[in-house]
């Protein structure tokens, strides 16, 4: 993950698509920031880099990975089974 960090590409909302040219002026809007975002209530730490959380943030995110486990088992045993072996197709234990 923390090799990955910088290159997971840019995560934004067009408001108004269209072609971008060379040359051309992209305006970042920033006073909406956060109004229309819904991450599924992802924790702060989420956010920060891995090498950068605290052991508590590190502590907060295995707590909340494992209450998740929990909540599929109950809901969607089939959909964490699915998770599970997608983890484990690139070598990680989910």
């Amino acid at each position: 993950m923390e090799c990955l960090w910088e290159i997971g590409g840019v995560s934004c909302e067009v408001i108004r698509g269209g072609t971008i040219q060379v040359g051309e002026t992209i305006l970042l809007l920033d006073d909406n920031h956060g109004r229309r975002i819904d991450d599924g209530g992802k924790l702060d730490a989420f956010y920060v880099r891995p090498k950068a959380r605290s052991a508590k943030q590190v502590k907060e995110m295995m707590e909340g990975k494992k209450k998740s486990k929990e909540i599929l088992m109950e809901t969607d045993k089939e959909g964490l089974l699915r998770l599970q072996a997608s983890y484990e197709s690139v070598g990680l234990k989910y």
